[in-house]
């Protein structure tokens, strides 16, 4: 027989029935837009990047400008990111990717993977940074803050 669904629950949605983010860093970054209201709201960071690895791949930053410290998000995150050439040649499974990303670059106890959209506007609300990369239905959310980030 068929297996039934709960509601809220079907493509697109966690078994809690939550959207999850797409695979397309395009299509997530409006959906960021929209819901932080850019422009006009100037608080909000988009911060395009590239993820050093050969190819290398876009990525974004997203941020609440004053809540997140801005040495911590180029350094720690950014400029770390950016030296990835030795992750060549990338892994099939970009969900992978990520965990290798969260395990290897960024700062230890501070990273948390994310899947869906009420988590990474929560993410962001508390002032961590969140990382978005193309062709990953999984974002990263690293403390920016320099104490430790809500769970």
């Amino acid at each position: 027989g068929r297996r039934r669904r709960r509601p809220g629950q079907g493509p697109g949605r966690s078994a809690e029935g939550d959207e999850l983010l797409s695979t397309s860093l395009e299509e997530n970054r409006r959906r960021l837009e929209s819901a932080f209201h850019i422009p006009p709201n100037a608080d909000m960071v988009l911060r395009p990047f590239a993820i050093g690895t050969r190819p290398p791949l876009r990525a974004v930053a997203a941020y609440m400008q004053g809540l997140a410290k801005r040495d911590i998000i180029n350094h720690a995150i950014l400029t770390s990111m950016m030296q990835l050439a030795h992750l060549d040649p990338m892994p099939l499974d970009r969900r992978q990717f990520m965990g290798e990303i969260a395990c290897r670059w960024l700062p230890g106890d501070e990273v948390k993977p994310l899947a869906t959209w009420p988590q990474v506007i929560d993410e962001i609300v508390f002032g961590a940074t969140v990382v978005l990369v193309e062709g990953s239905g999984r974002a990263l959310s690293v403390d920016a803050q320099g104490r430790p980030v809500p769970p």
